[in-house]
């Protein structure tokens, strides 16, 4: 059954390749970023050429002052490429670190920064949205889009970013802008047993108004809508069996949950889900990643195993129930082993499908072997 239920100063300091920034003592907290354009290609088509310059975010809960007044702004960057953003929801201000502060290789935040067109939804569930089909005047001016990413810390966020012109920097080099939608996951990889149900985290912050939301799942060049949520009609355009939106609408400058949960996943489930929240002329996303894992059952026959001392024998290891394919069912170390016997060194641990259907799990029907060899006088292990 689909439905919809209700629920009740970060300092950055970042390295990235050929560029490194620190935080001062004092001022907004900074991250490096890249600024990202694209050229050529048209639509449906690849871009010819790609280029990126170094940029930097100077991050701020609400406007004061002039960036010119930071301290230690770096002098090496291109004009406009300092981007003095004012986030009131703090969406942005959420980009975790590593404990301490310490800077691990994996673990930073990787930060891209690209121009942005607001325009129309062509979706269904979006119509609704723009019923003049024309742009207003505050459309106006220079748009952006930044994308923070840091999957190992548990978080994410797509912000759309609108340039203040009548608080114009009085520096070249700095760009001047508000985050006005910001979407977020606090769950960009998640892994779940067979049968059990996934809560894909998903919310965002914009000012009050009308909004929509589109869950979409993507598996190897495939995909097709999960639920499609109209804020207008406040009705469901699109509902798979098992999906359920997770819906708390947050007061000004406050979260709004879009959360999904899929009920009993199963293999079929696997896969990227991209939560996409559309606004008036405005749309961010974020992509989450689902991962299913079994642990196989594990059975050696015979049991127990008795071996005369110096005696060949056989030991058959038989997996079933699990995914992914690929699993790996390790020895048992030496001091598990019976007195007096050992692995032979040339036995390997391959394993091969078999055609029996023995499983835990309806959906696994598969089982697999571990493949022998003959080793005389010691323990052999194998089937």
């Amino acid at each position: 059954m689909t439905s919809l239920a209700p629920v009740g100063a970060l300092a950055l300091a970042l390295l990235l390749p050929g560029f490194t920034l620190c935080l001062a003592a004092a001022g907004p907290p900074r991250l490096s970023c890249w600024f990202v354009e694209e050229a050529g290609g048209g639509v449906g088509v690849m871009p010819s050429s790609v280029t990126q310059r170094r940029a930097l975010l100077l991050l701020r809960g609400v406007r004061g002052g002039h960036p010119e007044t930071e301290p230690e702004l770096p002098p090496d960057l291109e004009p406009g490429m300092i981007f003095d953003i004012v986030d009131p929801a703090g969406a942005l201000h959420r980009v975790p670190l590593p404990a301490g502060g310490r800077r691990k290789e994996g673990e930073l935040p990787s930060c891209e920064i690209n121009t942005y067109i607001p325009q129309e939804a062509h979706v269904p569930w979006a119509a609704s949205l723009t019923p003049e089909h024309r742009s207003p005047l505050g459309l106006g001016g220079p748009w952006f889009i930044s994308s923070i990413q840091v999957p190992p810390r548990g978080y994410g966020v797509s912000a759309v970013l609108k340039s203040e012109e009548a608080a114009m920097s009085l520096q070249p080099a700095v760009t001047m802008a508000t985050a006005v939608l910001s979407v977020f996951s606090r769950t960009p990889h998640l892994h779940s047993r067979l049968g059990r149900d996934v809560l894909l985290d998903c919310g965002f912050t914009a000012p009050p108004g009308p909004f929509s939301v589109e869950w979409r799942y993507q598996y190897r060049g495939a995909g097709r809508v999960v639920l499609a949520y109209d804020g207008v009609s406040g009705r469901a355009h699109v509902a798979e069996e098992g999906a359920q939106l997770f819906l708390e609408e947050g007061r000004a400058d406050a979260d709004t949950n879009v959360s999904l949960r899929l009920s009993q996943v199963g293999v079929r489930h696997e896969g990227t889900y991209i939560c996409t929240i559309y606004l008036p002329h405005l749309h961010a996303q974020q992509a989450l990643e689902l991962r299913i894992t079994e642990p196989p059952v594990v059975m050696l026959r015979p049991d127990p195993l008795s071996v005369a001392p110096g005696a060949p024998a056989e030991l058959v290891c038989e997996i079933s129930g699990y995914y992914p394919l690929d699993v790996t069912v390790p020895r048992a170390p030496p001091w598990r082993m019976p007195l007096g016997c050992s692995w032979p060194r040339s036995c390997s641990m391959g394993s091969s499908a078999s055609s029996e259907t023995k499983s835990v799990h309806p959906e696994l029907k598969r089982k697999a072997r571990n493949q022998s060899e003959t080793c005389p006088g010691k323990l052999r292990y194998g089937g």
